[in-house]
């Protein structure tokens, strides 16, 4: 049975930012992996972030690729601007990490 949490999403969350749709397939392969283990998982692109609650505390996995010289990509670009506004109480990502 599928764990959703409060904003209708599952547990573990990948989520992709790809330019040419390489990331795009690992995130992909890694949910698809995921799923086939029996965890929970929700595949997502990242310019679809609003639906996300990142106060919840889930285990996200995000592939990202740059574009150009460092650019987030097209798809990516708007949830780097969000997560980079100044407004954000510190604790925003406190249960991400990072690797």
């Amino acid at each position: 049975e599928n764990m959703l949490l409060a904003d209708g999403l599952e547990d573990i969350l990948v989520q992709f930012g790809s330019q040419t749709g390489n990331s795009e397939a690992i995130a992909g392969r890694i949910h698809k992996e995921l799923k086939g283990a029996g965890f929970n998982s929700t595949l997502m692109c990242m310019k679809e972030y609003e639906q996300i609650d990142l106060n919840l505390c889930r285990l996200v996995i995000s592939v990202v690729s740059t574009t150009g010289a460092g650019d987030a990509p097209d798809n990516a670009s708007k949830f780097f601007r969000f997560i980079k506004k100044r407004t954000h109480p510190k604790s925003l990502l406190s249960y991400w990490s990072f690797a």
